[in-house]
């Protein structure tokens, strides 16, 4: 790896941090980058970017997962989630549906046993790239 790229991955790194401790902070966007005294426009390039890295290693693990493993899920029990994310364990069904609440910043997903996890997903992150 070259000087260039090393620093280019370090920059991507502070960034993903960046935008963790705004995603803890329960700040918008806009709050955040003033308090923080960053630019806008820089952190949703930042942002943007970073979404579509990990969402295109996402894509690669799910395509390389074997057919017939336990619900092809994109993060194997024995990975480290991606930060934020939790990894559940699935359990039967009871004859109680009992909703789940998922809350990203001030977005509330209410999922219930019908819920189909790849549109779940899908969801889970396009709210995460707008709060």
């Amino acid at each position: 790896m070259t000087k260039r790229e090393t620093q280019a991955q370090e920059r991507l790194e502070q960034w993903k941090q960046i935008l963790q401790k705004r995603k803890l902070s329960g700040k918008t966007v806009e709050k955040f980058c003033q308090d923080e005294g960053l630019s806008y426009h820089t952190y949703r390039y930042y942002q943007s970017r970073i979404y579509k890295e990990t969402s295109s290693t996402r894509e690669a693990r799910e395509k390389s997962a074997t057919i017939g493993s336990p619900k092809d899920t994109a993060v194997s029990s024995n990975e480290t989630p991606p930060v934020g994310w939790v990894i559940c364990k699935e359990t039967k069904a009871t004859t109680e549906d009992i909703p789940v609440y998922i809350e990203i910043g001030k977005c509330r997903i209410v999922v219930t046993s019908a819920a189909k996890p790849e549109l779940l997903t899908k969801a889970c992150c396009v709210v995460m790239t707008i709060c």
